[in-house]
């Protein structure tokens, strides 16, 4: 049986919350990371895989991106309130 069974629903809800919330709140140093590796990636690639191929990975992974980027913003503008945003 899992130790959280014990605690409230709603807390061990909430506690999920802020650790999505948490990996949102840092998700552009996620990026840029993914993004060099990616980068690297199609280099050292780039003289033995077919560039189409290659070109069809970094389009589908930049879509995904900017997907998961558009998400977690909406998230953290939902959740947290004005005061507290930047500008």
């Amino acid at each position: 049986m899992s130790p959280l069974a014990a605690c409230d629903r709603g807390l061990v809800l909430r506690a999920r919350a802020d650790q999505v919330a948490t990996l949102y709140r840092h998700g552009h140093l996620t990026t840029v990371s993914m993004g060099l590796g990616a980068a690297i990636f199609c280099a050292v690639l780039w003289d033995v895989a077919p560039h189409a191929g290659l070109a069809t990975w970094a389009g589908e992974y930049l879509n995904e991106t900017v997907a998961g980027l558009q998400l977690g913003t909406s998230l953290l503008r939902r959740r947290d309130p004005p005061e507290f945003r930047r500008p």
